[in-house]
C-alpha cells in the first residue's frame, strides 16, 4: 500500500522530479505504509523525510490501484495545505541521489503539470479537474 501527498500552496504543487536510468519523470512525495502504520501517519512521515516538512493533513483526494515496481497495490492520495519548515530533500532520496538516479523538490504552476510526465498518470487528471481555480 501506497501514502501519497498532493501539497498545493498559492497555486503551486510540489514535485519530486526524477531522472533515473536516462528517464525524465515526475512523482509525488510518498511511499510505502510501515507494518502497523496508519496511511495518514505514512503520509506525514514520508513529507517529513522527503521534504523536511512538518505536515497537517486536509483531506483524502482519491485512492486507486496502481501498478508500483510490478507489483499492483493501492495507491492514497492525501491533500497537503498546511506545512512548515525548510524544504529539504531527505530519507532515501538523499542517499540515493546520484546522477543517475536524480531527485529534486521543485514547485511547479498546477495548470503545469498538465504537460509534465506525471507518474502515476491517473493522478495528473484528478488534481487538474479539482485544483485548477
Amino acid at each position: 500500500m501506497r501514502a501519497t501527498a498532493v501539497i498545493i500552496k498559492d497555486g503551486m504543487i510540489l514535485l519530486m522530479h526524477r531522472f533515473r536510468n536516462n528517464i525524465e519523470f515526475f512523482v509525488l512525495p510518498g511511499g510505502e505504509v510501515e507494518d502497523g502504520e496508519t496511511i495518514e501517519r505514512a503520509v506525514i512521515r514520508e513529507v517529513k523525510e522527503e521534504t523536511g516538512f512538518n505536515s497537517r493533513i486536509n483531506k483524502k483526494i482519491c485512492e486507486f490501484e496502481n501498478e508500483y515496481n510490478g507489483n499492483k497495490n493501492m495507491h492514497h492520495f492525501y491533500l497537503i495545505t498546511e506545512f512548515s519548515g525548510e524544504l529539504k530533500l531527505g530519507g532515501e532520496e538523499a542517499l540515493e541521489n546520484s546522477e543517475s538516479n536524480k531527485f529534486i523538490l521543485e514547485w511547479h504552476k498546477i495548470e503545469d503539470i498538465a504537460g509534465l510526465p506525471l507518474k502515476p498518470e491517473k493522478i495528473k487528471n484528478v488534481i487538474l479537474e479539482n485544483f485548477i481555480n
